[in-house]
């Protein structure tokens, strides 16, 4: 505590010239004043329109001291002396908030108290009247409270905030490594998402069925790797994603798969019903092939009578012996009949014969005999291969373009955060 007189001000004898000792504050002079008082002024306290400390007005007119000035009109009048009063009254402005409303504005700078026998005291040098910085220490750049951390800025200004420990900063290096192994990786992607679905969808355009009920441009989805090349070649000249190459080569595949997979699927769908039923006059296709395949029963069986005659062997015998495409002018009568050439794939791939009744096989040897009628052995393969290989490709693209439309949405900020313009 200071060492301000209080009451009377009186000396005790000085037994030695260079320390003086300060005088006693009695217990009734520390207790004085009123409860009401002290109530008061602790309310006014707590209100915030006075200070703690005693004014000058009752301590009286301070004066100059080696230790500094006290501030004035900034203290509680308790109406009597305070033994407790601190020789340093402190500055009403703090770096823990601003100063209470009412209560008096003072200096940034701490004053001496008053000269009293205290100051004289042998006790070392006195202290300078330099003013106190009061001003906070400010961050630099990259310490714990910089803006780069993610708490704010005393410079700048910023908000603090607690930073998001899930979403690491990308380096320089490592955004400079995913740049040059993109495109490699964006064309390995597409290779590995679309290869099956492609490849099923031209192994199934290459069947013969496929080619001759329904479209002979199935196969043509090979073609969809050709825009693969052409997305690597661009990133790598680039040196960034390309939005629409992304689009194109992810979006576009997927339509383009749909599309020529759900053309296949419905049409086989109505045609394994065609060739599954037992009439075979009501569906126009089914009946022509029908009257194409008695064309061609009827002309083998002349030349093999032709044969027989001409090698004195039976009818039989040069029907089993003979097939229709070594018969004379098989060559000039099947550019008038083109639904020969399909009759006869159709009995080399599944040893059938006839169309829509089982008969003899006029394009391979029947030393086995045949097993059923051409038309259904067709149906049979367009429902259950057909159908069903064009029906997994339907179900896996419609999954592919969601997953790689949630992807293009969700790749753009995480190409902003890595400082990637696209």
């Amino acid at each position: 505590f200071g060492s301000r007189y209080l009451s009377s001000g009186q000396h005790l004898p000085e037994t030695n010239p260079s320390f003086r000792l300060v005088p006693k504050t009695t217990p009734a002079e520390m207790i004085a004043g009123s409860a009401a008082e002290v109530q008061e002024t602790f309310e006014r306290i707590i209100q915030g329109v006075a200070s703690p400390l005693p004014p000058t007005s009752v301590l009286g007119t301070p004066t100059q001291s080696t230790r500094g000035t006290m501030q004035q009109d900034s203290d509680i009048n308790l109406g009597h002396p305070n033994p407790f009063q601190s020789d340093v009254a402190l500055a009403s402005t703090s770096p823990f908030g601003p100063t209470p409303r009412g209560a008096a504005q003072a200096t940034p700078e701490l004053f001496a108290p008053p000269h009293s026998c205290g100051a004289d005291l042998g006790m070392g040098p006195p202290m300078p009247a330099h003013p106190v910085d009061l001003m906070p220490v400010m961050s630099t750049a990259g310490s714990f409270v910089s803006s780069s951390s993610g708490y704010g800025s005393i410079e700048s200004g910023e908000t603090p905030r607690k930073p998001d420990r899930n979403m690491r900063q990308i380096t320089p290096l490592e955004r400079e490594m995913a740049i040059r192994a993109f495109p490699l990786l964006f064309s390995f992607f597409c290779l590995a998402t679309f290869s099956v679905p492609i490849w099923t969808m031209y192994h199934t355009g290459e069947d013969i069925n496929v080619q001759y009920w329904i479209t002979t441009k199935a196969s043509w989805v090979v073609l969809l790797f050709i825009p693969y090349m052409v997305a690597h070649a661009v990133h790598t000249i680039k040196g960034r994603p390309v939005r629409m190459v992304l689009v194109t080569c992810l979006v576009g595949t997927c339509i383009v798969l749909l599309l020529v997979a759900d053309h296949v699927f419905m049409s086989a769908h109505s045609l394994g019903e065609e060739l599954a039923s037992q009439d075979c006059t009501s569906f126009l296709r089914k009946r022509d092939l029908e009257l194409a395949w008695q064309r061609a029963w009827s002309f083998h069986t002349l030349c093999a009578r032709k044969k027989a005659k001409k090698e004195g062997a039976s009818e039989a015998q040069t029907a089993e012996k003979y097939r229709i495409h070594e018969c004379d002018g098989y060559i000039d009568l099947v550019a008038d009949n083109p639904d020969w050439a399909y009759l006869g794939s159709v009995e080399k791939a599944y040893r059938c014969g006839g169309w829509c009744n089982r008969g003899p096989a006029l394009w391979v040897p029947s030393k086995g005999g045949v097993l059923d009628s051409c038309g259904s052995a067709v149906a049979d393969v367009v429902t259950n291969k057909i159908q069903w290989s064009t029906m997994q490709v339907i179900i896996y693209t419609t999954g592919t373009l969601a997953f790689v439309s949630t992807t293009l949405l969700v790749i753009g900020p995480l190409f902003a955060r890595m400082g990637i313009e696209w």
